[in-house]
């Protein structure tokens, strides 16, 4: 199957595209959090909140697509959009060994997905004719 461009994307797609960042995301947190539980509690209790802010924004978003498309169910994610601003090859791969992250490791990786994600958001707001859904992705950047 091709991939999608970002812009190719219906806003139901758009929808589903955020959803699926928001868990990848709260997955990679919840990781961090597990990682660092005995080295660094503190930034593990970081990382472990930001989690559950994320878990907070995909809920939402989800409720929205409920709300909105009540007899569709998700088909698109992240592998099947090519050149979108979230960028998920943040250095840290499902695969790689955690045993060998470092903490600044962690940390920049965190930084650099919000920092993609403001990018997402950005672009979905931007890329959106509902206005509901364009304010909801301004304030989710």
């Amino acid at each position: 199957m091709r991939r999608k461009s970002f812009t190719e994307l219906k806003p139901e797609e758009v929808l589903m595209l955020a959803i699926d960042v928001e868990l990848v995301n709260g997955d990679r947190l919840r990781n961090f959090s597990l990682l660092f539980a005995e080295s660094s509690p503190d930034a593990a209790k970081l990382f472990a909140g930001m989690a559950a802010e994320e878990d907070q924004h995909r809920k939402q978003l989800d409720e929205i697509f409920k709300e909105r498309y009540p007899n569709m169910t998700k088909t698109i994610g992240q592998d099947d959009v090519s050149e979108i601003p979230e960028d998920q090859d943040l250095g840290v791969s499902a695969g790689m060994a955690f045993d060998t992250l470092t903490l600044k490791e962690a940390l920049e990786t965190v930084l650099h997905a919000e920092l993609q994600a403001q990018d997402f958001y950005d672009q979905a707001a931007r890329h959106t004719d509902q206005p509901e859904l364009a304010s909801i992705y301004r304030e989710l950047g």
